[in-house]
């Protein structure tokens, strides 16, 4: 279960249920809103009634103990899941996981956007390795489905550096007259994507849509798309 996506009752309880006798994972535990906090407790405590309760792995960058401590984070909840701590080493720590690491992104986010996974060239394998990555893996699962999403075909260095380089996110985009309004919806919903680092929810939400309609609108583009929107 990631919780980069709103967590619903429903949704735990089901995976819960799978995981019996087995391990319910759930990464980005530090992006887990106060609901989503208080349904994850009840839910653990639920399991724990159970003959053969799942074991319980989570994902969290650092921060999440100093959210805790600040009461920014459920302390009884973070208790319960920080029982044995294990550190992974930064990306930038562990460079030569890189290749395999954008396989599995790529065809991860190529999937849900029902087209095929691109290759990865030589060149933007080089730019990815030259970046410092402080956001760890999750930057760079952000950063490949940006790539994924504005470049059609192989990724090279180039449709790399331009998303590394984008240090601020603009507020506005601008068409040309004549744009058609296909065009127009499909390059504010991609900037809007962009500037929500990836995170459909928040897309959906600043678009006002729902996130199935943005699903389906992605996948659409993504069967149109045939070379970058500049």
């Amino acid at each position: 279960i990631s919780c980069m996506e709103p967590l619903l009752w429903e949704r735990l309880i089901a995976s819960a249920e799978r995981a019996r006798g087995g391990t319910l994972l759930v990464t980005d535990l530090d992006r887990l809103d106060e609901q989503g906090q208080r349904e994850l407790r009840y839910v653990l405590a639920k399991c724990s009634e159970w003959d053969r309760p799942p074991r319980l792995v989570t994902t969290a960058l650092p921060e999440l103990e100093a959210l805790a401590k600040k009461r920014l984070f459920m302390r009884s909840l973070y208790d319960q899941v920080a029982v044995l701590r294990h550190r992974i080493p930064l990306l930038c720590e562990r460079l030569d996981d890189l290749p395999e690491l954008c396989r599995l992104l790529l065809a991860e986010h190529s999937h849900t956007e029902g087209r095929a996974a691109p290759a990865l060239l030589p060149e933007g394998l080089a730019a990815l390795r030259s970046y410092a990555w402080p956001g760890n893996v999750r930057e760079l699962s952000n950063i490949l489905l940006q790539v994924l999403l504005w470049s059609p075909g192989p990724i090279d260095g180039k449709a790399i550096t331009a998303q590394l380089s984008a240090d601020t996110t603009p507020e506005e985009i601008h068409l040309p007259i004549g744009t058609s309004l296909a065009e127009a919806e499909q390059a504010l919903v991609l900037a809007t994507l962009h500037a929500s680092r990836g995170n459909k929810q928040a897309t959906a939400n600043r678009l006002g849509i729902t996130r199935r309609t943005l699903y389906l609108k992605l996948a659409r583009y993504g069967k149109l798309l045939s070379k970058p929107i500049r």
